[in-house]
């Protein structure tokens, strides 16, 4: 008969019997610290590969579309006095590819004057079109009325002052020019201080009727000279019909001095 002993393991130790992963806290600690190394690893593999990724695909800076929409804003309106452009930031959910050839553009019936419109487009590698919303202010001259004004006077030199302001406020066609308006009559009443417009006065004129002309034919790189007849009058600016000494009727644009531009 064998003898049998008590598992005295319990009794000397005061550890209950078993595997330690059956029974000890330890085990389940160490599966969770493991699985949270797994998840941090690949969180850092992920920002690793976007970081890659971006690296390879660059994107557009959107201040390069700002710059680009101010240029063009600038370019078209330096000459009418000092302008002030202000370009509106573009959405910043924008997540474009980055461009070789990129231009701005005015979309049609859109003006580089007051609160505007205004495109870029790239066409090189990708092709791509956004559109910014920017403000223009253009600081300038003007000539308003000093005194009441009214309707088929003769006007003279103290009959204008000079303004200065925000052009883009006036009305279209308002006039900066003393001598374009000097000795003009007014076709309507102006009151004190608005400014000159150039449908306020009086058309007169460049070409009249039957008049001797002298033809500008201008072309690409090249200009050349001719004579002809006024087959109507015309005022500056305005198309009219001229018989050359040919006996050929060609339309041209009436300018002052008799001139005659044809541009083909």
């Amino acid at each position: 008969m064998l003898n049998t002993f008590p598992d005295t393991t319990a009794y000397q130790t005061g550890v209950p019997g078993g595997t330690p992963d059956e029974q000890s806290p330890r085990g389940p600690n160490l599966r969770l610290l493991c699985l949270m190394m797994v998840v941090a690893l690949c969180t850092l593999l992920l920002a690793i590969s976007e970081v890659l990724a971006s690296e390879g695909n660059p994107r557009v800076d959107p201040h390069a579309l700002q710059v680009a929409a101010r240029e063009l804003l600038l370019s078209e309106t330096s000459a009418l006095g000092e302008p002030r452009v202000t370009v509106n930031e573009p959405d910043r959910r924008l997540d474009l590819p980055a461009c070789a050839q990129m231009e701005a553009f005015l979309p049609p019936g859109a003006r580089a004057q007051g609160r505007t419109t205004v495109g870029v487009r790239c066409t090189q590698p990708t092709r791509w079109v956004v559109y910014l919303q920017a403000q223009v202010q253009i600081f300038g001259h003007y000539l308003a009325a000093a005194r009441p004004l009214a309707a088929g006077q003769m006007l003279s030199a103290s009959d204008l002052v000079d303004r200065s302001g925000d052009l883009t406020d006036l009305p279209q066609g308002s006039l900066n020019d003393p001598d374009a308006v000097i000795g003009r009559q007014l076709a309507m009443a102006v009151n004190t201080g608005q400014a000159l417009k150039r449908d306020a006065l009086k058309s007169i004129p460049v070409v009249l009727s039957g008049q001797p002309v002298r033809l500008r034919v201008i072309g690409h790189g090249f200009e050349v000279s001719g004579e002809g007849t006024a087959v109507a009058a015309a005022n500056d600016g305005a198309t009219v019909l001229v018989r050359t000494a040919r006996g050929n009727v060609v339309s041209g644009i009436a300018r002052m001095g008799g001139v005659v531009e044809l541009r083909i």
